[in-house]
């Protein structure tokens, strides 16, 4: 290709860029901010409160309870069972529960789709684009792949626990503001964390 018309077209698409009004990869990160900061964790109205006490309440989930001793989380003392040493660094009071991912990464940001502006008027929004992506827990912790972890708790599995998915959200912007935020209804992310059923006949 002709040098000239190389650099000639590299600048017109610098410029269509530049000039396109899309939410840089920045924006897109800073409104899914709460999502990547969130854990993702194993939970339980069980884990509420540590040690876990109670001659009955051990007793209708002992299942549940082998199983985070499975996992090196917790150990027996006396009438009771306390965190070790692990599930110290695990536990989380206010998830109710051990995490396992600290956070989640989001990537593979792409803007498939920029809404017209006469499709937003009458409303207060300046811009509205749609805009793919992928969330992927950034660590994973061993302990959780514990057999019996993955088999007491509700819905789970290794693939489950590891995965990444893939999102088409709607975002948009107020007009007179500079920031983007989700305006997708449907757009809900729960991410990996899993559960434990505990008997109530422990009420």
């Amino acid at each position: 290709m002709n040098r000239n018309i190389f650099v000639a077209t590299t600048f017109s698409l610098v410029l269509y860029a530049c000039g396109s009004g899309n939410p840089s990869e920045n924006e897109i990160k800073s409104a899914l901010a709460e999502i990547a900061n969130r854990k993702g964790c194993a939970t339980s109205v069980l884990f509420e409160e540590m040690p876990i006490k109670g001659e009955k309440r051990i007793r209708d989930n002992k299942k549940i309870i082998d199983a985070i001793v499975a996992a090196n989380l917790v150990k027996k003392s006396g009438n009771t069972y306390e965190l070790t040493d692990l599930g110290k660094s695990a536990y989380d009071a206010n998830y109710k529960g051990f995490c396992h991912t600290e956070g989640y990464n989001i990537k593979n940001i792409a803007v498939v789709k920029k809404e017209d502006k006469r499709e937003l008027s009458g409303t207060p929004l300046s811009g509205a684009w749609y805009v793919s992506f992928t969330i992927a827990p950034s660590n994973v912790s061993e302990w959780v792949k514990t057999p019996q972890i993955l088999q007491e708790a509700s819905n789970a599995s290794l693939e489950k626990i590891s995965a990444e998915e893939k999102y088409t959200v709607r975002f948009a912007k107020k007009a007179g503001e500079n920031d983007i935020f989700v305006a997708d209804p449907h757009f809900s992310f729960r991410g990996n964390s899993i559960h434990f059923n505990m008997s109530w006949s422990t009420f």
